[in-house]
């Protein structure tokens, strides 16, 4: 995500690969990764940015508490002041605004388990794969188990929501 707000990666999620000349592209999120040159760093940004191209790290701060997001190995829990080694993902660009996120602590790749977002599994399966989209300028995920969406929770990021509201949006830094 860049300044403005917007995912960007590195590859176009419809495999096009269209020049885009213009260094100021207004993507609106409806068309998130479908223009730009791959490998640019331009596909799906806002503005003058160097974008996001997977695997990169990541942090994520937290819509409840405003607070970054750290890898426990138990669960994801946005309660730390400041970003360190358990602060930063991993994120991995599966295609179709699928990803993977790897945790900080143990680099492990991390799974809904409806209840919580637990940093433990050695490959991706069905519940490592979110799915992500962008609502006012933040990220938003839904977990693979049941596809809902994911929130920061007092005890833990979960993902057992039906609907986008503050807590299900965060912030990204990369």
């Amino acid at each position: 995500m860049n300044k403005a707000g917007t995912l960007c990666w590195g590859k176009s999620s419809l495999g096009r690969s269209r020049p885009n000349t213009d260094r100021i592209n207004y993507v609106k999120p409806a068309a998130l990764g479908k223009v730009g040159r791959v490998g640019s760093g331009k596909v799906g940004t806002v503005g003058k940015s160097r974008g996001i191209r997977p695997p990169t790290q990541i942090s994520l701060k937290g819509g409840r508490s405003g607070k970054w997001c750290a890898d426990e190995g138990n669960r994801i829990i946005c309660n730390r002041g400041g970003i360190g080694a358990w602060e930063k993902f991993t994120i991995v660009d599966l295609g179709g605004n699928k990803a993977a996120l790897k945790g900080g602590k143990s680099g492990k790749w991390c799974a809904d388990e409806g209840n919580r977002i637990i940093c433990n599994r050695g490959g991706i399966g069905a519940w490592e794969k979110f799915t992500y989209g962008v609502k006012n300028g933040k990220m938003t995920l839904k977990g693979g188990k049941d596809g809902k969406y994911c929130a920061d929770d007092a005890t833990g990021v979960r993902c057992n929501r039906t609907a986008v509201g503050g807590w299900e949006m965060f912030k990204v830094r990369g």
